[in-house]
């Protein structure tokens, strides 16, 4: 009889709430976490002289975890970990992030333009991305190229092209 009800329970719960068995919904059409596994791997490139710019990206569970590393005349710049992971309200994917120059944790939102192009704002502009101050634009080249635009005020500052080592 418990086995029963269960399974009604089970039913009743999969019938009413159809939306529930989906890993995502979003108003784009885009799905985010399929689209940001092309992104899975290292990637390597130059961001000035004597900069070099190292980005790890992996699975984790439903979403990713990244390992970023800037090094400038051989000596750590910059060091960071952050996960990430997908936002049904917002339709984002939402990352967190710990540097070692910082003892604040840095919050973004993510979410793809296009299949191969995608924009990243600080979690506090995201109610309105297209005044925030700092914004980076990615996108995929090739699979195993992409470009990183760095934007202040909706200008370039910064323009840079990463290529996929494994």
């Amino acid at each position: 009889m418990k086995k029963l009800c269960l399974t009604a329970i089970i039913v009743t719960s999969l019938l009413l709430c159809p939306n529930s068995i989906h890993s995502q919904t979003t108003q784009t059409g885009l799905d985010h976490i399929e689209l940001f596994k092309q992104f899975i791997g290292v990637w390597k490139g130059e961001m000035g002289k004597d900069t070099t710019f190292i980005m790890e990206i992996k699975p984790f569970y439903n979403g990713f975890e990244s390992y970023v590393k800037t090094e400038s005349k051989g000596k750590l710049v910059l060091e960071e970990k952050t996960l990430m992971g997908y936002d049904k309200k917002s339709d984002k994917l939402i990352e967190s992030g710990i540097m070692n120059n910082s003892p604040e944790i840095i919050l973004w939102a993510l979410w793809f333009t296009s299949e191969k192009k995608c924009e990243e704002v600080l979690l506090a502009d995201i109610s309105n991305p297209e005044k925030a101050v700092l914004k980076w634009k990615f996108e995929l080249i090739t699979p195993n190229s992409m470009v990183w635009y760095n934007l202040k005020n909706n200008k370039i500052t910064g323009t840079y092209t990463f290529y996929r080592e494994e």
